[in-house]
């Protein structure tokens, strides 16, 4: 049974996703990296992962304590098309529940995932960005 996540920028601002790697995204991990503009969110069948907050942000959670950046958030395990919601309040990401916040030093190759993940969590402030492909085909956030 295959998940896809549909990511929903409500920022105001650039958010990077996490989704499936391209022949243009020759990142060497699980995923890729891509820029999702404020006021769009992912087009249907474009499995979103996760998000990445930059090292000027902080991820907001609900039940957790925040983490700041640079993480990378988790979304979708065991879920069959669901989508999320990420608002900024300041310089925190408001976050729905995920499945976890992991930081550079919880990036792994081994089997087990649980624990850390195999993306890549670069060290970039929100300004720094626009290295990566935009999400091909993004929609209007609402309607």
């Amino acid at each position: 049974m295959s998940t896809v996540g549909t990511c929903i920028n409500d920022t105001g601002e650039l958010l990077l996703v996490y989704g499936t790697k391209t022949a243009d995204t020759p990142q060497d991990r699980d995923n890729a990296l891509f820029r999702l503009p404020a006021g769009r969110r992912t087009p249907p069948g474009w499995d979103c992962d996760g998000i990445y907050v930059p090292s000027d942000r902080v991820a907001g959670q609900a039940v957790f304590p925040d983490k700041h950046g640079p993480v990378a958030v988790k979304y979708g395990v065991q879920v069959v098309d669901f989508s999320f919601t990420i608002r900024l309040d300041d310089d925190r990401y408001d976050l729905p529940v995920n499945q976890g916040v992991f930081t550079p030093a919880e990036v792994c190759t081994g089997l087990s995932r649980l624990a850390c993940l195999n993306w890549n969590i670069p060290s970039l402030a929100h300004d720094d960005l626009d290295g990566f492909p935009e999400v091909s085909g993004h929609l209007p956030a609402h309607g």
